[in-house]
């Protein structure tokens, strides 16, 4: 996940989000569902994020695949309706210890964000502004063993004190 100011233009880190955050996802779901469809059962997990359903400064090409992820889920569960096959969507917030931002250069959306690059999420935070990756995992686990009839459409799940 890059912090980037639109105004810096750092294309080549823009392209690199469209390219996980979307094509990822697209590529994903179109190596199963035809296969789940046709043998009429099947769960499809997707790990989004609450920039999909929220708007963080800094972030706008990073929500905006996000976003992508969000509506395609949406759109693509609609089309499931009487298929058998579910598709859920976890959207979690910080994570602790992701490495999403070790990877960033650009230091001014860095420092409007008041994180450091190098440094791994979380650093300085209090216990309740972060998940766990249980946390995550115990939503995936959630969403997987749902009774057939019950759809996990989206779960959005935060750190209690996250802004």
């Amino acid at each position: 996940m890059y912090f980037t100011e639109m105004k810096n233009a750092l294309v080549d880190q823009w392209e690199q989000t469209v390219d996980v955050n979307c094509k990822g996802v697209l590529n994903g779901i179109g190596a199963v569902l035809p296969k789940m469809v046709s043998r009429g059962k099947g769960k499809i997990v997707t790990i989004s994020s609450d920039a999909g359903m929220r708007q963080f400064k800094n972030l706008a090409v990073y929500c905006a695949s996000k976003t992508f992820v969000e509506t395609l889920c949406e759109i693509t569960r609609r089309e499931l309706v009487g298929t058998g096959v579910t598709l859920t969507t976890i959207c979690p917030g910080d994570v602790k210890g992701t490495e999403l931002i070790m990877k960033n250069t650009d230091m001014s959306a860095a420092k409007a964000m008041g994180v450091e690059i190098g440094q791994a999420v979380g650093e300085g935070f209090s216990r309740t502004q972060l998940l766990d990756t249980d946390d995550i995992a115990n939503a995936v686990i959630y969403a997987l063993t749902a009774p057939p009839h019950v759809a996990i459409n989206t779960v959005l799940i935060e750190p209690r004190d996250q802004e």
